[in-house]
């Protein structure tokens, strides 16, 4: 369930603590890891009705929203200022 709490869309009128950069970096590990997890723990998963949290994320991807990621990170190669990382790994999830 900790994991679920970085895959959705930033919330710009919330307090964070941490930087953008960050953020994205946290994000994309935590799909990462899903990613990898989720099949062994399938009860678990859907409990948290993880499907259905991740086609949320996954219609924020390919939304309009303005968002600019930084792209430093080993998860993020695929550009900047565009959300290709986030969308990659959470079809990667649903397909896990």
């Amino acid at each position: 369930l900790a994991l679920f709490t970085y895959v959705k869309k930033p919330e710009k009128h919330k307090i964070m603590e941490w930087s953008a950069a960050q953020y994205e970096e946290l994000q994309l590990h935590a799909i990462a890891t899903l990613s990898s997890v989720a099949p062994f723990l399938t009860e678990e998963y859907m409990l948290c009705q993880g499907n259905a949290r991740v086609l949320a994320f996954l219609e924020w991807c390919e939304s309009e929203d303005s968002f600019f990621s930084h792209g430093n990170s080993f998860h993020g190669t695929g550009g900047r200022a565009n959300k290709f990382a986030q969308m990659r790994y959470s079809l990667r999830l649903l397909r896990a």
